[in-house]
């Protein structure tokens, strides 16, 4: 989501990422990442890697370490095959969230995280092992786009 800011395409995705920022620096959503974003960003190239500090810059984010317990969720998520094995991150990131209450993650990757069949195999994870539901939108859900 955060790489968004610098897309030219798809058309008007860099639109929807800065206004969904703008939403959070003016407290109409309430944001956090964690401790793994700010890792892949440190390893990104030194253009990207400024680029997306300057963004993250001034947000009011809670930042989630990583811990124990959402290595273990996660674990749980690539053998149940709810994400793919090789999208280890994915299934860490969607973990440290269940982990941490956080009620929605929002991005656009439709491949191994925003799609039906990954909430439904994650949150069937989530319920069996006492964790809550989580939703996993694009940001045109979560900040109301209309087509603007």
């Amino acid at each position: 989501m955060i790489g968004a800011v610098d897309d030219k395409e798809p058309k008007g995705r860099m639109e929807v990422a800065h206004e969904f920022f703008d939403a959070i620096h003016t407290g109409k959503l309430r944001a956090a990442i964690s401790a793994l974003v700010l890792e892949e960003i440190e390893r990104s190239p030194e253009r990207v890697r400024k680029k997306l500090t300057d963004v993250l810059r001034g947000l009011p984010l809670e930042v989630h370490d990583l811990s124990s317990e959402d290595e273990e969720l996660s674990k749980h998520y690539l053998e149940t095959g709810a994400i793919p094995q090789a999208s280890n991150n994915d299934a860490r990131h969607i973990a440290c969230a269940a982990v941490n209450g956080v009620d929605v993650i929002v991005s656009w990757n439709f491949k191994h995280m925003a799609n039906i069949r990954v909430v439904r195999a994650v949150n069937s994870v989530n319920i069996r092992l006492g964790y809550r539901t989580i939703e996993i939108l694009p940001p045109e859900e979560v900040i109301g786009y209309e087509g603007r």
